[in-house]
């Protein structure tokens, strides 16, 4: 990463404003200032005027003819020499430019900015607005600016709506003549309410962005930053000082759909300037689309969910992806958000079918956002075919995600995803997790994409790959056709004949070590896995869709612990010539003798007239996970479902010798 940026910044950050930048500063009617007052705490402010208030006569220069208003707290760092960092930004167009530099000149009219740093930022997250002129009323008729220690209340209402904040941040010493070291100003945007307000911490999420880290590398140096909340509609400005910390990562940004990391402030001061800009929005707020796939704080609070728990979900919306997959969105029938899921993870459905309740693993199809889950599904049964009857409107309940087979994003290796027929669900959702917003990228490596289909009329989001190739230098797909349509393509390196196969990776991928994620029939997924082994493939760089009968345990790889409590699914299962085994099903109340011959604990317990949720039977789904409170049990089979420690999967265990000689006389679980 640190070299990429490194690469990057030399390519774009330059010493002087080309000409298109110049031009564009030149048709602004605001524009964003950063500065150090005398104790060095950075402050952002905005500056407006008729289009030519900022003009450029020189690459190396910037003439900004505006003043500032009474009591803003920008105006004493804007002086000979200083540091000041410049945001150009054009709200309707999404256009924004930035330049860093030093006080050259200051007259009556205004003053003048020497360039030590030029870059362009791209359109992302900026909310669209267009703006009139008003007549700013005469200093005398306006409210004095007011100052407050910490979070001012009626700051606080406003901040807790807002849609976008400007953020001034600083390097080392100000006055040094490094370019280095200086002031920068940047842009925040998010959904309204994307600032949370805590007392006088503020919280935003932040997202995937340009990588060169501007404001993150100075606040690491310089904690200390000033925001500057615009109120549009009445030309306010609310001024805050704040001490800045980043959250690089747990359940916070986890929870948060789109969150790379979390940016939180702590107010130091407030500062209302009332009607400080002579210019108001007019017309509806163009929401930008690059929040669509982002969260909220309502939703990342959405609650615990119980691994256990159903919850229902209604039917928001129905897709036809082909002849016999369908997609079908789901949304908390009580509103709200839904906890977020990791890429390739997997939810169970239960509706009636024959009306009966049944339920089904369906890996989501989509990445997170926060608000949804979606799966694709072929028809090809019952159940499916029921799913493929669903309207919107239907309700079915849900168990939350989850499953192990998800991508690794800090990999230091490229990957390679490797799908046949509808198992390119979770390649799907893994590719929109990676590759964002026209271009951008969360993984730094090279992904290929391999996927098997009869032909064009039977790929299920074709489309959407192409345009997501299109976009991304970094994605490389590879289809192939084994029934190609005469109408179909066949010939480019990116559509051949035939099936994904080793002799298709050997033929196509260029030496080198990478990750593979697997997922399709169970052919596909036991030849290629046996095949990549075979080549000196580690095992470990093999991942396998881990539920349903296409869940695969790669042959060379070793069996792995059961849960803590557990034995090892080697482990000395009981034989004809055990005792008699008393099994309590604690949260049910009830108790039964185990003997040989039995079966699973989940046999016995459905001999009792209990109920307990479960799906594949073959420890693969991991539906029927519980906790184990006391006894030793083994698996009569490999299981392939990841579990938390303290659980077994009922399907599969037995009662179990403790220690390989002696024998539990006692098994008590969670049922």
């Amino acid at each position: 990463m640190r070299t990429r940026i490194e690469a990057t910044g030399r390519k774009i950050i330059r010493g002087l404003m080309p000409e298109q930048h110049r031009l564009f500063f030149g048709q602004l009617p605001f524009l964003v200032l950063g500065a150090r007052d005398a104790a060095g705490q950075p402050w952002a402010t905005i500056l407006d005027g008729p289009p030519g208030f900022a003009r450029s006569p020189a690459p190396t220069e910037l003439n900004i003819a505006s003043g500032f208003q009474p009591g803003d707290p920008v105006a004493d760092g804007v002086a000979l020499g200083q540091a000041v960092g410049v945001l150009g930004i054009e709200l309707h167009t999404r256009r924004r430019n930035r330049m860093n530099g030093r006080v050259a000149s200051q007259d009556g009219d205004g003053f003048t900015i020497s360039v030590d740093q030029s870059f362009g930022n791209c359109p992302q997250y900026i909310q669209g607005r267009q703006f009139e002129r008003v007549d700013r009323a005469p200093t005398g008729d306006r409210a004095a600016a007011l100052r407050s220690a910490g979070l001012s209340p009626e700051a606080a209402l406003w901040v807790a709506g807002a849609d976008t904040l400007f953020i001034a941040s600083a390097h080392a010493d100000p006055s040094a003549q490094d370019p280095v070291n200086g002031v920068d100003v940047s842009h925040r945007g998010g959904k309204t309410g994307f600032v949370r307000v805590q007392g006088d911490v503020l919280t935003i999420p932040d997202f995937l962005g340009n990588f060169l880290f501007n404001t993150l590398g100075n606040i690491l140096v310089e904690p200390r930053v000033g925001l500057v909340f615009p109120d549009f509609e009445t030309g306010d400005l609310w001024h805050l000082s704040a001490t800045a910390t980043i959250i690089w990562d747990g359940p916070e940004v986890e929870g948060f759909a789109g969150a790379e990391r979390l940016l939180q402030f702590k107010v130091t001061e407030t500062v209302k300037v009332p009607a400080s800009l002579s210019i108001r929005a007019v017309g509806d707020v163009d929401v930008s689309p690059y929040l669509d796939k982002t969260g909220s704080w309502e939703d990342s609070g959405s609650g615990a969910w119980g691994k256990s728990e159903f919850r229902p979900f209604r039917v928001v919306r129905v897709e036809q992806e082909t002849e016999t997959v369908r997609s079908v969105t789901f949304e908390p029938l009580a509103g709200g958000g839904v906890p977020i899921h990791k890429a390739g993870q997997h939810i169970f459905v239960r509706m009636p079918v024959d009306g009966a309740p049944e339920m089904r693993p369906y890996t989501v199809s989509d990445a997170a956002n926060g608000s949804s889950y979606r799966i694709s599904v072929k028809r090809q049964g019952r159940f499916s075919s029921a799913v493929h009857d669903l309207v919107e409107g239907a309700v079915v309940e849900l168990l939350p995600p989850r499953g192990g087979f998800v991508f690794d994003e800090a990999a230091p290796r490229p990957a390679v995803l490797l799908s046949a027929g509808v198992g390119i669900t979770p390649m799907i959702a893994m590719i929109n997790r990676i590759f964002v917003n026209n271009g951008r990228s969360r993984s730094q490596q090279r992904v290929w994409f391999f996927h098997g289909a009869r032909n064009s009329l039977d790929h299920a989001f074709r489309a959407h790959m192409a345009d997501k190739c299109a976009k991304h230098s970094n994605l490389k797909v590879v289809t192939a056709y084994n029934e190609p349509l005469p109408q179909d393509a066949l010939g480019r390196s990116s559509l051949v004949r035939g099936w994904v196969d080793l002799a298709l990776l050997k033929a196509t991928l260029p030496f080198d070590d990478y990750e593979f994620y697997l997922c399709g029939p169970p052919p596909f997924m036991s030849a290629l896995s046996d095949g990549l082994l075979g080549l000196g493939v580690r095992p470990e760089r093999i991942h396998a869709e881990t539920f349903g009968p296409a869940a695969i345990k790669p042959a060379a790889a070793k069996p792995g612990p059961g849960p803590d409590g557990a034995k090892p699914a080697s482990a000395a299962v009981l034989g004809d010539d055990a005792e008699a085994v008393t099994v309590e099903f604690r949260a049910s109340g009830k108790r039964a003798i185990w003997r040989p011959g039995d079966g699973t604990l989940l046999d016995l317990a459905e001999r009792e007239g209990l109920a307990p949720l479960h799906s594949c039977r073959s420890g693969s789904c991991g539906a029927c996970a519980v906790k184990l409170i006391a006894g030793d049990v083994a698996y009569a089979n490999d299981t392939t479902a990841p579990i938390d420690a303290g659980e077994v999967l009922i399907c599969s265990a037995q009662p179990a010798r403790g220690d390989g000689t002696t024998q539990s006389s006692e098994v008590i679980v969670d049922v």
